[in-house]
């Protein structure tokens, strides 16, 4: 089992003694999960649909999944808007080293984003 699936199958188990908010969060990074490391779209999209609401899940965490869903469906085009959208939402927080933190692993994505273009 890889790194990532641990981590992830490890947070799902410890999900239930937890509130409903970090099981949304869990179930839309189970999302991610499938799409980004197993380049499953059919099952990054079944998991995305378990989420109740998607538009109570944080901001980041909804951008980035509506990126990777885009991804392993081929729709490059709308996955790379909404990985600007998702810049434009780093960019409007406050300037802090946080925002910092988040603008420079946001970017160094995309670059793992142009990578994968260039090798699939």
């Amino acid at each position: 089992m890889s790194r990532p699936a641990a981590y992830l199958e490890r947070c799902l188990q410890l999900a239930r003694i937890a509130n409903d908010e970090f099981c949304e969060i869990m179930i839309a990074e189970a999302s991610v999960f499938h799409a980004w490391f197993r380049r499953d779209a059919q099952r990054a999209i079944a998991w995305f649909a378990s989420v109740r609401n998607p538009r109570k899940l944080p901001p980041i965490i909804r951008i980035r999944a509506n990126v990777v869903l885009k991804w392993a469906q081929n729709r490059r085009d709308e996955a790379d808007a909404s990985w600007e959208e998702g810049l434009a939402w780093i960019k409007g927080l406050p300037n802090t080293p946080l925002r910092s933190s988040l603008e420079q692993s946001w970017l160094e994505w995309r670059q793992e984003i142009n990578e994968r273009r260039l090798t699939s």
